[in-house]
C-alpha cells in the first residue's frame, strides 16, 4: 500500500515517495481524457472477455484425462498440457517467435505445404488478440487442468457405482457426478481468472 501513494504525486525517484509534490488526482484525470482512454478500456474488456470465453478449456481437459484408461497415454498428455506452466513466460514468447517466423517459423511451414504464402503474425495488429489470448490459455492450462483433476479425485466412485446401475451413460456419469464435484473448484478458479 505504500507504493500507491506514488499514483498521486508527481513521484521523482531522487526525492523519493515523501519528498515528491502531492498532486491529487491529475494522473487520473490525465489518464481519463487521454485520446487513447476509449481504446484501451475496449481492448481490456474485449480481451477480458475472449480470455472468458476460453475458461471451460481446462475443465473439459481435466474431464477428459480423467476418463483416460491408458496409463501411458495418460501420464504423455498431462506432461505435455503441464510443461508451459513451467516455462518462464520470456521463453514462451520466444517459442512463439520461432513458430510463427514468416521464413523459419513451423506454422508458416506448415502453411506452405498447402501453397499458401508466409503470414506475418507478429506485424500484423489483427493477429495480437489471438495470439496474446491463445498462448496464455497454452501457458496455464496445464496448472488448472492440475487442480481439476484434483478435485476430480476427490469424487465418491461409489456415486459413479450407483448411477451405473441406475443404467446411466458415460457422459450422463460425467455431467452428473463429476461436474457437480468440481463446481466449488470451478467457481474459485472463474473468480480469480477473472480478477486477473
Amino acid at each position: 500500500m505504500y507504493g500507491v501513494q506514488i499514483a498521486f504525486k508527481d513521484f521523482v525517484a531522487s526525492r523519493g515517495i515523501w519528498g515528491s509534490k502531492w498532486v491529487g488526482f491529475d494522473h487520473f484525470e490525465r489518464f481519463f481524457n487521454s485520446f487513447y482512454f476509449t481504446r484501451l478500456l475496449l481492448n481490456t474488456l474485449a480481451l477480458s472477455a475472449y480470455q472468458t470465453l476460453l475458461f471451460p478449456l481446462p475443465i473439459i481437459l481435466a474431464l477428459s484425462l480423467n476418463e483416460v484408461k491408458n496409463r501411458f497415454f495418460k501420464r504423455f498428455s498431462q506432461t505435455l498440457t503441464y510443461a508451459p506452466h513451467f516455462v518462464s513466460l520470456v521463453v514462451v514468447v520466444g517459442m512463439l517467435f520461432a513458430f510463427l517466423d514468416p521464413r523459419t517459423g513451423l506454422i508458416n511451414h506448415v502453411v506452405g505445404l498447402f501453397g499458401a504464402g508466409p503470414i506475418q503474425f507478429m506485424q500484423d495488429p489483427g493477429w495480437f488478440r489471438h495470439l496474446y489470448v491463445w498462448s496464455g490459455i497454452w501457458q496455464s492450462l496445464g496448472w488448472s487442468t492440475i487442480i481439476y483433476l484434483a478435485a476430480l479425485a476427490g469424487v465418491n466412485p461409489e456415486l459413479h457405482q450407483a448411477a451405473e446401475v441406475d443404467g446411466a451413460s458415460r457422459i450422463q456419469r460425467i455431467w452428473h457426478v463429476n461436474v457437480p464435484a468440481i463446481m466449488p473448484t470451478v467457481v474459485v478458479l472463474f473468480i480469480l481468472d477473472f480478477g486477473k
